[in-house]
């Protein structure tokens, strides 16, 4: 299955581009791009607009000119240029993802949304591709990512507890 990293955020609370933040020497977009490796993703690709994202060596897939900065534009655009049924979708931002959370998910073999500790995740979930045109509306809306994954199977993922580093105070020391 291919794996998605979603890394076309503003980063506001973070200061700087959380795709590029080193966390133990390496960005945080290769760290999930490894994980996602790991547990078993063929191919990966991130999405986002920054050109920056060039510079990490992964294929890159642009969630457009849009001036809006919603997650869901992220979602669509891979679902949209992605010529398979299902995709692992994933943040940059999840600081401690290991890769037997990303097999727990594969090995569903079908859609699905992950949980940790009952907090669903709709940012980290296996999603068919027919899903684009109504995850590009949902954004348009300014829907929460949560409506995407409404009625999905959830995995209940096993410790560690996702985290994600939001600011610059949520990175690992």
């Amino acid at each position: 299955m291919t794996g998605i990293i979603l890394a076309g955020g503003r980063s506001t609370r973070m200061g700087r581009d959380k795709a590029l933040v080193p966390v133990h020497g390496v960005p945080m977009a290769l760290r999930v791009a490894s994980t996602l490796k790991l547990g078993g993703c063929k191919e990966i690709h991130v999405v986002g607009r920054q050109t920056a994202l060039t510079g990490l060596g992964l294929s890159v897939i642009s969630d457009g000119p849009n001036p809006k900065h919603h997650p869901l534009l992220g979602v669509a655009a891979a679902l949209e240029a992605v010529n398979e049924t299902l995709v692992l979708i994933a943040p940059c931002d999840l600081i401690n993802i290991e890769p037997e959370h990303i097999r727990c998910l594969l090995n569903v073999g079908g859609p699905c949304v992950a949980s940790a500790q009952g907090q669903v995740h709709p940012l980290l979930a296996v999603l068919p591709t027919h899903l684009a045109l109504r995850a590009r509306a949902l954004a348009e809306q300014g829907r929460p990512a949560m409506d995407l994954v409404e009625g999905v199977p959830r995995v209940e993922l096993p410790p560690p507890s996702l985290s994600d580093a939001n600011r610059p105070a949520d990175l690992p020391r």
